[in-house]
């Protein structure tokens, strides 16, 4: 009897699991898949947050407004700063987004308004830019040459900073250099010798009534020549103190010999040469048929 019994229990026994291995390549698959998943989810998660964050109103510059100078309109200067404002970095972050706004790039495209001499940006909130700037004012204008207004204008350094329209009259006085042609951001002449052309004119205006400078030229050697309005022409040497040749000037013309020198009654007076003056003198005729004298004065 126990035998059959045993035999049956032992028929009854479950059979073993069979165990099922992966292949590892496919593990290695699977995990990575996961990782690029997970990685993809949290890029795209911050792009949102990026794109919708830098987008929001308080955080966004709206206004630009722009202050100074004085013939440059503000808002020319505004548009011109806001120019740069238009657009997104890499297609997300918005340039007008107030922690990354190009200052730089406004601030040079700002300098490329000709008569933009020095100009400011500061944020006044996170909403809100103000530009101060300053301009060139025009003191003179330095010209190809004497048959053409191609002119720029230049300032109190003698810079050339801007092109200037064709102008009638002469209230600003005309410089010429056979040198250098005029070049925006280049001076006409080097600075102290052009302050001594200044100061010549300006003394010339003070001590001779009526005798105005209309051209200034000046050669290699600091030879200067002042073309007067009416006629004539005044020669002196940057190597002289303006002040010491207008006091040189101003004898000739107290002496009795040239008492009636008048701009247009004569060609040049040369007072390159210290003490010795040279005058010609030539009337108000036609050139065919004008006579002209060259009078040597030796001041005492």
């Amino acid at each position: 009897i126990r035998a059959p019994l045993r035999a049956n229990i032992l028929t009854m026994r479950p059979k073993p699991a069979k165990k099922r291995y992966f292949n590892p390549g496919t593990i290695l698959l699977i995990r990575q898949f996961a990782i690029g998943l997970g990685l993809f989810s949290l890029v795209a998660l911050l792009v949102t947050l990026v794109w919708h964050g830098t987008r929001l109103e308080q955080f966004t510059i709206a206004t630009v407004t722009a202050t100074g100078g004085q013939t440059l309109e503000a808002d020319l200067v505004r548009e011109k700063a806001e120019e740069v404002l238009v657009g997104t970095y890499l297609g997300l972050i918005p340039k007008r987004f107030t922690f990354f706004y190009p200052e730089a790039a406004m601030i040079e495209n700002l300098k490329t308004i000709e008569r933009i001499k020095e100009v400011q940006v500061d944020k006044l909130n996170n909403q809100s830019l103000q530009i101060t700037f300053k301009e060139y004012v025009p003191e003179a204008l330095w010209c190809k040459d004497k048959t053409t207004d191609e002119c720029f204008f230049i300032d109190e350094t003698g810079l050339a900073f801007g092109v200037a329209p064709s102008l009638s009259g002469g209230s600003l006085v005309r410089y010429y250099n056979l040198q250098l042609p005029p070049e925006r951001g280049v001076t006409v002449l080097p600075l102290p010798d052009y302050l001594a052309t200044k100061e010549f004119v300006s003394l010339l205006e003070s001590a001779v009534p009526g005798w105005y400078v209309r051209l200034v030229e000046v050669d290699a050697v600091r030879d200067a020549f002042f073309t007067i309005a009416g006629g004539g022409e005044i020669k002196a040497t940057l190597n002289e103190s303006p002040a010491r040749t207008i006091e040189n000037l101003n004898t000739i013309l107290r002496s009795e010999e040239f008492s009636d020198l008048e701009p247009g009654t004569f060609q040049y007076i040369d007072l390159r040469f210290g003490t010795k003056v040279f005058v010609n003198e030539e009337p108000l005729l036609p050139p065919a048929t004008s006579t002209a004298t060259v009078t040597e004065e030796v001041l005492e």
